[in-house]
């Protein structure tokens, strides 16, 4: 009991002030995306945490061993905490949203059926823009051409989901 009187005692107001930072950052650092300065930042001050928790004391690599056994229990314990408070959907790191669009390879072979079939350009293709096929909308390009708005156009290929149009023989304005 005495020791463990002793260790708290070497505690000094510094020490715990950089201990409660660090974790605070550390647990910051779970949260936020990116560089991961909040992580670095906390590593530091547990580290000069536990310097000045035994700097001034009889066998210093003692109590420094015990208060990073200390520090790793402690985070430990509030990861646990802040993962098991926010459930599933909740939390900002995870992600609430689903995908229920279809695949990209469904997309070119309902596109590959496209060849041949002629449409009706509802923006400029400069040399892109939108034409309007059997009532949908798609993304389209030509191969260098402009072609004008409420022009006819006939699909001459589709490279993976890259569709190519062509400015129609007979045009006729729609």
């Amino acid at each position: 009991m005495d020791f463990i009187l002793g260790y708290l005692a070497g505690w000094n107001v510094a020490a715990i002030i950089f201990l409660v930072l660090g974790l605070a950052l550390v647990i910051l650092e779970m949260f936020t995306p990116g560089f991961g300065i909040f992580g670095i930042s906390g590593i530091i001050s547990l580290i000069v945490s536990i310097y000045l928790s035994c700097v001034n004391t009889d066998n210093p690599v003692v109590y420094a061993m015990i208060t990073l056994v200390l520090v790793v229990l402690l985070l430990i314990l509030s990861g646990t905490i802040v993962f098991k408070m926010f459930k599933k959907g909740t939390a900002p790191i995870v992600l609430n949203e689903t995908i229920t669009a279809r695949s990209s390879g469904e997309d070119a072979e309902r596109f590959a059926a496209l060849i041949g079939l002629s449409g009706c350009c509802v923006t400029f293709l400069r040399p892109s823009g939108k034409v309007k096929i059997d009532g949908e909308l798609y993304d389209v390009t030509t191969d260098g051409e402009f072609i004008n708005k409420d022009e006819t156009v006939v699909v001459k290929e589709v490279k993976g989901l890259r569709i190519v149009v062509k400015r129609a023989e007979e045009n006729p304005k729609v």
